[in-house]
């Protein structure tokens, strides 16, 4: 068969040297392959660092996002990705978009993780927005997120979700995705982005991580909670307990870090709360939110009660929100409406505890993102 191979050489004017050639026979059309200029500081064989991490003032991006960091591994490396623990971390190729991901594997502990320093690249007071795209490798599913860990020169370390869960499976890439607004108070010695969440020895991949700038929400823009807990400092803070009771916060979230862990109760009233009598005011009627999920039980009922106490009469009790099923499967959402009542008493609460309680008198339970609000006015 008679062939034909030509090879041409030409000089650009940027200077760099790009060279193309073909194959042509008599029974096929010409097939071109083309060698891309490389810039001779790479040393990675033709991949641009740029493509993989940015730090810059956003061109191309929307007005009111800079990306200042992100990565898709496609030089088939790690990168500046470091591990969290014992965690063996590689690119495969199976991503979400383009060729390569990471996969981070052989977990020996639920907080082993991948992650990356991001010290030079958020500043305090700033706003951002997080991304990634994770996929399980070889279980059917898990919740994965991403935890921002913070060092301070002096203080003790901070643990903060920068996102929420979302569930992941082995089937389908799934983004996770959050905003947060970087808080640190002192010299900050590092600041570590890990991606976290599957039981230890669940192993999952990692593509297309994106830490971008936005513009944060103007003041009348934003409703900050009338009163808040996400135990994410790692302490129980105004939280206290009704019984014999032991309270801690541990790392084991429905949102962000940590969650505040109720254990060791022998009575159905045996319970965590907190005390809002400087917070709630009577008549008032506000929207009550929370997740819990059962720790040792499969099954039980859980629900949020009230205790109003005052000077002189006795104490009198009610129901925030009525029972509801929760399992050590799942995490539940409690939520709705109650009106702060002072229950026929003439004088005024000098207490007022909301406490989170389960019929079943031996149940252990995690509460998470605890908030309450006013409630929005109706409308006809």
């Amino acid at each position: 068969m008679f062939k034909l191979n030509h090879i041409l050489v030409l000089i650009l004017a940027t200077g760099s040297i790009t060279a193309c050639s073909w194959e042509t026979d008599e029974e096929s059309a010409w097939t071109v392959e083309v060698e891309h200029p490389q810039n001779s500081e790479d040393e990675g064989g033709g991949t641009n660092d740029d493509s993989d991490t940015n730090d810059d003032s956003g061109e191309g991006s929307d007005q009111n996002a800079a990306i200042v960091y992100q990565t898709s591994f496609e030089d088939g490396t790690v990168g500046d990705w470091i591990a969290q623990g014992s965690v063996g971390m590689a690119t495969v190729q199976d991503a979400q978009d383009g060729v390569y991901a990471l996969e981070a594997s052989g977990r020996a502990e639920n907080w082993n993780a991948p992650g990356v320093v991001l010290t030079e690249q958020l500043e305090v007071g700033k706003t951002y927005q997080f991304s990634a795209w994770v996929k399980l490798s070889g279980s059917d599913a898990a919740n994965i997120k991403m935890t921002l860990k913070t060092s301070v020169e002096g203080q003790e370390t901070t643990y903060n979700g920068v996102t929420e869960a979302v569930a992941a499976s082995d089937s389908d890439w799934v983004e996770v995705k959050g905003t947060y607004t970087y808080t640190a108070e002192g010299t900050v010695t590092e600041a570590f982005l890990y991606v976290e969440g599957p039981e230890a020895g669940v192993d999952y991949l990692i593509d297309n991580f994106v830490v971008e700038q936005v513009q944060a929400a103007s003041e009348e823009e934003t409703q900050s909670d009338l009163y808040s807990a996400n135990f994410d400092d790692g302490t129980v803070g105004d939280w206290s307990q009704q019984g014999g009771i032991t309270i801690e916060a541990v790392e084991n979230a429905k949102v962000g870090s940590h969650a505040l862990s109720a254990t060791g109760r022998t009575a159905g009233w045996n319970a965590p709360g907190v005390e809002l009598v400087e917070t709630l005011v009577v008549g008032n009627t506000y929207e009550f939110s929370f997740w819990l999920k059962l720790l040792d039980k499969e099954a039980a009922q859980v629900k949020a009660s009230i205790k109003y106490s005052f000077g002189t009469a006795n104490d009198q009790y009610g129901e925030v929100l009525p029972l509801t099923d929760a399992s050590n499967a799942d995490w539940v959402q409690l939520t709705g409406q109650y009106t702060v009542d002072a229950m026929g008493e003439s004088e005024a609460p000098t207490g007022i505890f909301v406490y989170i309680e389960s019929s079943d008198a031996e149940a252990s339970y995690l509460i998470d993102d605890f908030t309450i609000n006013p409630a929005s006015p109706e409308t006809d």
